[in-house]
Formats: structure tokens, C-alpha cells, sequence
């Protein structure tokens, strides 16, 4: 599970892709920063918005992971489905980075 072709393959991927996104919007700054300035109050009130569902999704799913972790049981299927749905806005590097490959143990967000 540990080779280079499997463990390493999603976080290289999200490398490569957030550096081409770096990329497109380098050569297209002048229209971005354009439609930025059109746009600004939409954007700064989107922003806000997205922040306080991105906050609150992170803390639902903190708060599931360590009721899971103290022993506590599992939630109802619709919203554990959801959990499991917004689970990328934990912002966990230990499930995106495999460090389980650099340990004899395994290794998860409690070690860290």
C-alpha cells in the first residue's frame, strides 16, 4: 500500500492540480483582477458565506471523528452519509498525507 503509485498518488495529484490552477490564473491575471474589481461586494459576501459553512463543516466533522475515537456510537445513516460526503473540509493532513508509510504503527490525527 505504501509505493509510490498508491499512498503518494492522491496528494501528488492535488500538487500538480493547485499548480496548474497557479498557473492559469497567472496568465490570465489582468482579467482576473478585472473581474474582481466588477465584482468585489458579491465576492467579499460569498466569502463570508463559504467561510462560515467551511467552519461549521470542520467542526461536525471533528466532533463525529472524536465522538467515534472516545467510543461513543456511530451516527444515523443520513447524516453520517453526509459527514462522509463533506469529509475533504476536515483539512486533515494526516488522512491526506500517507504518514502511515513512515511509521511501524499506524499513525493517524490522535498521534499527531
Amino acid at each position: 500500500f505504501c509505493g509510490i503509485g498508491n499512498a503518494w498518488l492522491g496528494p501528488l495529484l492535488f500538487v500538480v492540480i493547485v499548480l496548474l490552477c497557479a498557473a492559469v490564473a497567472f496568465c490570465n491575471q489582468a482579467k482576473l483582477t478585472d473581474l474582481y474589481t466588477r465584482y468585489e461586494d458579491r465576492l467579499m459576501a460569498l466569502s463570508q458565506k463559504g467561510t462560515i459553512a467551511f467552519v461549521t463543516m470542520q467542526i461536525l466533522i471533528i466532533l463525529n471523528t472524536t465522538h467515534k475515537s472516545v467510543g461513543g456510537k456511530e451516527v444515523p445513516s443520513p447524516y453520517l452519509d453526509f459527514l462522509n460526503l463533506m469529509s475533504f473540509t476536515s483539512l486533515d493532513v494526516v488522512s491526506f498525507v500517507p504518514f502511515d508509510c513512515m511509521y511501524e504503527t499506524s499513525f493517524d490525527h490522535l498521534d499527531a
